[in-house]
């Protein structure tokens, strides 16, 4: 039965992965409820988002010659600022911090 529901878990996440590739979201919220089914929510949240990065590394090498590396670097940037800002700021601060980080980047593409 072990082997069974590995299967069955690694099936669902390389299916959910191809769809997300082309329709572009929808990996977490597919993909969480089956591996719930299988794990305590706490492992099933982070082996998410273990597929999460796998899937979005997959994408980088595959698109890695028509990307735009200067708008992806800048949105980049700010998400990872902005994260190690939430850990630590007051949610006001965050969100002017957030919104002008994409207004300064709207602007200068």
């Amino acid at each position: 039965m072990i082997e069974m529901s590995y299967l069955i878990i690694c099936g669902v996440a390389f299916a959910v992965s191809g769809l997300t590739l082309f329709s572009g979201f929808g990996l977490g919220t597919l993909l969480m409820p089956a591996f719930a089914m299988f794990f305590p929510v706490p492992v099933a949240v982070a082996v998410t988002a273990v597929v999460h990065l796998a899937s979005n590394l997959f994408k980088t090498v595959l698109v890695r010659r028509q990307a735009d590396w200067p708008v992806g670097c800048q949105v980049c940037s700010s998400g990872g600022s902005s994260g190690c800002v939430r850990g630590y700021a007051p949610e006001r601060v965050c969100l002017v911090a957030i919104g002008g980080s994409v207004s300064v980047q709207w602007k200068n593409p």
